[in-house]
């Protein structure tokens, strides 16, 4: 599975997630800072690749967003929402796709100035993704280039 596929999955995956009406890649300051912002809005950017055994560790941050009432009155719901959204988008990946998720999820909660005052939650979270048997050869150098005999 590549960067792409993987984006695929959990594009599919949060919108259809009761809740998330836009779904972004990358730096969630930049894409909720953008005037353009459809809410509630899933922004996932994978961090980090870590190879352990036969496995590919992605570890992603995950977050969810929504527009809060003048009065604020729809706090804590939109925090709830972002912990429903995130356990969601999780499940689906153990379940539909066998990916296994190996770390302790922490969601932690947030009430935020970004170009609109939001409120919802966030994760930090370990996907293994299990390697293909096939690897690609990336190298030009043959073996023989290094004086290697056979």
């Amino acid at each position: 599975m590549n960067f792409q596929d993987f984006y695929d999955i959990v594009r599919t995956i949060s919108l259809n997630t009761q809740k998330v009406e836009s779904y972004y890649i990358g730096d969630v300051y930049t894409n909720w800072n953008s005037l353009n912002v459809t809410y509630g809005s899933f922004d996932i950017n994978i961090n980090y690749i870590r190879r352990v055994d036969n496995n590919d560790v992605v570890n992603i941050s995950m977050y969810y967003g929504d527009k809060l009432k003048n009065d604020s009155s729809n706090v804590f719901q939109c925090q709830t929402d972002g912990f429903n959204v995130i356990i969601n988008v999780i499940r689906h990946l153990k379940e539909t796709y066998e990916l296994e998720d190996y770390s302790e999820i922490q969601i932690f909660p947030f009430w935020q100035q970004f170009s609109d005052i939001l409120a919802g939650a966030y994760a930090d979270v370990n996907i293994y993704i299990p390697i293909d048997d096939v690897c690609e050869d990336f190298d030009k150098i043959s073996d023989s280039d290094y004086g290697a005999s056979d």
